[in-house]
């Protein structure tokens, strides 16, 4: 379902139904926009906007679209992406995952503040979020411009 909402850039607003669940300090890098690809060790079917979940926190703190997944990458690849990772290093060792994937992401955009959550016993990688949550992201996406920073929130 589609919200008939306009952002500040005049792009249209998604639903945002889950959140992928990521340890700091990567899901900051991911919410300011710095870190491009997730790495995990399997794929995923899921398309469209996302909400980033810091884990641990039971907190929202960004959203982004996850546009495609890049992988099985094979060791030379691995190593040629590392700028996409947003860490800063590059990886000299093998790939983390007997099959590593790259889950591509774009237009990010961090939540300010931070928008809480339940987070379900047993979730590591995704949570469905309920109604309330995705209402409080789209006032956040609506209050904060596109472009607005996360200082050292993260």
């Amino acid at each position: 379902m589609r919200l008939d909402l306009a952002s500040d850039d005049g792009t249209r607003a998604e639903d945002i139904h889950r959140a992928l669940i990521v340890r700091q300090p990567w899901a900051g890098m991911i919410a300011s926009g710095t870190k491009k690809w997730e790495i995990r060790g399997r794929s995923t079917a899921v398309r469209g906007r996302i909400a980033i979940a810091a884990a641990g926190t039971g907190t929202i703190i960004g959203v982004c679209t996850l546009s495609e997944v890049v992988g099985p990458l094979a060791p030379d690849a691995y190593r040629d992406a590392w700028q996409r990772f947003g860490a800063g290093l590059r990886p000299d060792g093998p790939p983390p995952y007997p099959r590593t994937y790259a889950w591509v992401l774009a237009d990010a955009r961090p939540i300010l503040p931070p928008v809480g959550y339940l987070h379900p016993a047993g979730a590591v990688i995704w949570v469905r979020l309920t109604h309330d949550v995705e209402s409080q992201i789209q006032a956040a996406l609506r209050q904060s411009p596109a472009g607005a920073s996360a200082g050292a929130l993260w």
